[in-house]
């Protein structure tokens, strides 16, 4: 954010900053959910 020069580092209180996003979710009753990610794992078949 403060590269982009949105907030100062000190303007969003990032000690807290962790507890009120969760607080503020629960109060809300809301829903966090990450991306899906898909992945797949593979071997090459050996060639005799």
């Amino acid at each position: 954010m403060e590269k982009l020069k949105i907030a100062r580092a000190a303007e969003v209180g990032l000690s807290t900053l962790a507890q009120r996003m969760r607080d503020e979710v629960v109060a809300l009753r809301g829903v966090v959910r990450s991306g899906g990610f898909i992945g797949a794992w593979s071997r090459k078949g050996h060639s005799d």
